[in-house]
Formats: structure tokens, sequence, C-alpha cells
């Protein structure tokens, strides 16, 4: 469409609307709300105000910008206007209630999934996850050297999960020194939470003999 074609249907529609608003116009020119001379021509239609051509309008209300939605799928009740600079301020909770997104908290060996993308406080609902259930409780599924699985702890939503304690080393009740005092050789070791303890035997004199 030519610029030439949209300006004639522009002053068309001027034309139209100035010429409904003629008689009014009569009215305000007589309390100096209005021009003094009513008959003018197309050309003097710039130097008129807004007031003086539509004095049946209230400017203050002439213009209003719509809501318009984009979020979810047709339920937008949480959108709503901002106050003199025409931004959106969007109610995050009940726009991420409003898409099913409800759950707050789970309670474990479950945890929240699928988070809103509007606020990350809310969620899906609740997945289960008996690893990091067992994990963040202090159980672990292999000990360090020097312990052993505490089979009196045991992680009660996966039992492959435990505690550890020190190994217990039953049957190494000696220190290294009595283990090699006189007349003693050490018999084996065992580490229990780092220390060493050992067992002992005597040492032989002779081929035949033990002391």
């Amino acid at each position: 469409m030519s610029d030439k074609y949209l300006f004639s249907i522009s002053l068309y529609l001027s034309t139209s609307l100035l010429g409904a608003n003629l008689a009014q116009a009569q009215d305000f020119n007589q309390s100096n709300n209005f021009i003094s001379n009513v008959d003018f021509g197309i050309s003097d239609i710039g130097k008129l105000s807004s007031a003086q051509l539509f004095p049946e309008i209230n400017t203050k209300e002439a213009y209003k910008t719509a809501a318009v939605c984009f979020l979810g799928e047709g339920n937008c009740a949480g959108i709503s206007f901002g106050k003199g600079d025409d931004t959106y301020e969007i109610d995050t909770i009940q726009q991420c209630q409003n898409e099913g997104y409800i759950t707050t908290s789970c309670t474990k060996p479950s945890y929240p999934f699928n988070s809103c993308p509007y606020n990350n406080e809310y969620y899906k609902g609740c997945k289960e996850d008996t690893d990091k259930a067992c994990k963040e409780s202090g159980y672990v599924n292999s000990c360090g050297e020097g312990y052993v699985k505490d089979e009196g702890q045991i992680c009660p939503y996966d039992s492959s999960y435990y505690k550890c304690k020190c190994n217990p080393c039953d049957g190494y009740t000696y220190s290294y020194a009595e283990a090699t005092a006189d007349g003693y050789v050490e018999d084996g070791s065992c580490n229990s939470c780092g220390t060493m303890k050992y067992r002992r035997k005597m040492r032989r004199r002779d081929w035949n003999t033990d002391l």
C-alpha cells in the first residue's frame, strides 16, 4: 500500500471526525475554549489541539494499553500492568500453580524435580533418589583402610549403604613393641583406624623347640 494512499485515508478520517465535532466547536467558541472562527480549512487542522478537535473525549482516558498474555495456555490471571512505566508484573506463584507446579518440598528419600520457569521454589512433583538420600545422611557403600562396615548402621532407604567403624582387629592385641619383645616375633598386623595392632608368637631357639 503506497504512502499516498495511506495519507489519503488518514486525511479522510481526520476530516470526518472534524465534521462531527463542528457543532460542539460553536459552543466552545462562546466560552473561549474553542477557536474564535470555526470557518477554517484543512490546512488549519494542525494548529488545533486535541481538546479543541475532540472536546467530548476525556484525553486522560483516551488511550489504554491492552495486556496481552503469552504465558501458559490460556490462563494468565497472574499478569497485571505496572504503574507509569508500561511494564508487566507477573504473579510467579499464581502462574506456576496455573501450570501445575504446586510442589514446594518433599520428604526423603524423594526430592523436588522439574522446577517452574517463573519461580524455582515450585516444582512439578517429587521423585525418589535413594542414593542421594543415603549419602546426604552420611552413609557410604565402601569403607576406607582401617575401617569396616558397621552392621548396626544401615541406611533405611537403601541397604547397600551403611556407616563404617574402626576395624576391631580381633585377635590383634599387641603393639609392635610387645609383638617383638624378647622371645617373641610378630605374627601378623591389622589396621584399626590408622593404628596398627599385632599378633605374636614365641621365637624358636632351634628348629624343634619353641621357648
